[in-house]
């Protein structure tokens, strides 16, 4: 009996060794599935929503938001998207044009498998008045105890729409210089920038001269031309040079002029010669 006391030992040891090593393997098994298998169990948007970004907007204008992503989920997930604020002077509504109450958090979800696809969006109507306005959402991918959460803050920049540019006139009129001397030649080019054809009552394009009398813009002095209808074709240009004197053969007193035709002019000024 005595002699089977060691064996007995050396049996307990190797018996604890295997036991050892089981329960080591367990615990690197358990590793494993922490390490690889819980983050594969953990859903996640595979392009997930900034965290901040800014919607520029004219006031009263209806605009929409739009979110689309793919999600990686190893047995499907809950996707769900919160609005937890937004400022009490935007409407917003649904893609379904039902109004969005401000009772906070407003929620939406569905349900998606394994490498589902979601799509979600609404409309944001732009108060009347400009300044910055808040949405603030909150996305939620879960599945189990897992989950991910991506919060995203819209800024709503509202601003007055910009007044259109002013049309372009239908002729553009140049002269060869701003300042003339008193009974000097002046050299005007005349253009038909519009696409239709313009029709003048005389051969001198209807010119003529207004000088300003401190107040207000009268009429000086016509340039005489032939009676003679006389047209302008698209893109055409014309020169007249005309000497500044008026109908007695006196030189235009020192002053500021302009001259034109059907209501568009240039400015031009005419100055004492130097002695």
């Amino acid at each position: 009996m005595k002699k089977d006391v060691p064996s007995r030992v050396s049996e307990m040891k190797r018996k604890f060794a295997i036991v050892l090593i089981m329960a080591l393997g367990m615990t690197l098994a358990g590793l494993l599935v922490v390490v690889y298998a819980v983050p594969q169990m953990r859903p996640s948007l595979l392009s997930p929503p900034g965290e901040s970004i800014v919607m520029g907007m004219y006031v009263n204008q209806t605009d929409t938001y739009h979110f689309e992503s793919q999600v990686s989920a190893f047995f499907g997930a809950l996707f769900q998207v919160r609005i937890e604020f937004f400022s009490e002077d935007l409407k917003l509504l649904t893609l379904g044009n039902e109004t969005i109450v401000r009772i906070f958090p407003y929620s939406w979800q569905r349900e998606v498998g394994k490498e589902g696809h979601v799509v979600w969006g609404f409309r944001i109507i732009a108060p009347s008045q400009p300044g910055n306005y808040t949405v603030n959402l909150r996305f939620i991918v879960s599945y189990w105890i897992f989950s991910q959460e991506y919060p995203q803050k819209i800024l709503v920049s509202v601003e007055r729409p910009k007044p259109p540019p002013p049309p372009e006139e239908p002729l553009l009129i140049t002269l060869d210089k701003q300042v003339y001397t008193r009974g000097e030649y002046m050299t005007l080019t005349i253009k038909n920038r519009s696409n239709e054809t313009i029709w003048f009552t005389n051969t001198a394009y209807n010119l003529c001269f207004e000088r300003y009398n401190g107040t207000s813009w009268v009429l000086y002095e016509e340039i005489v031309g032939g009676a003679l209808m006389t047209s302008l074709k698209p893109g055409e240009t014309r020169e007249v040079t005309w000497k500044l004197d008026d109908r007695t053969g006196s030189p235009f007193p020192a002053g500021r002029y302009r001259v034109g035709t059907k209501g568009i002019y240039v400015e031009f000024t005419v100055v004492r010669p130097m002695t």
